[in-house]
């Protein structure tokens, strides 16, 4: 399960922190949000609407993707710290 205090989007699995952008380079917003869940649908995924007015709040294979990622990339770019001792 995906821990985060950033709103996540079903769609797409773009955050608070990593918007989309639309064919001009605009920031995606929010069509749908629950604070509580920490989930949403953006602008760039209208498709997941009519989901999320069902009650679906699991993220899409594409979210989820999208997460792992960006979790990844994070990783890698931290430094590496090297233990001095002996």
């Amino acid at each position: 399960m995906l821990k985060t205090t950033l709103c996540v989007c079903i769609g797409c699995g773009c955050d608070d922190e990593h918007a989309c952008e639309d064919l001009l380079g605009d920031p995606c917003g929010w069509l749908q949000q629950s604070g509580t869940r920490k989930r949403g649908v953006c602008t760039q995924c209208p498709t997941y609407v009519k989901a999320w007015m069902r009650g679906e709040r699991k993220l899409s294979e594409r979210a989820k993707a999208a997460v792992a990622n960006r979790k990844l990339q994070e990783r890698l770019s931290r430094p590496k710290v090297r233990s001095t001792s002996r």
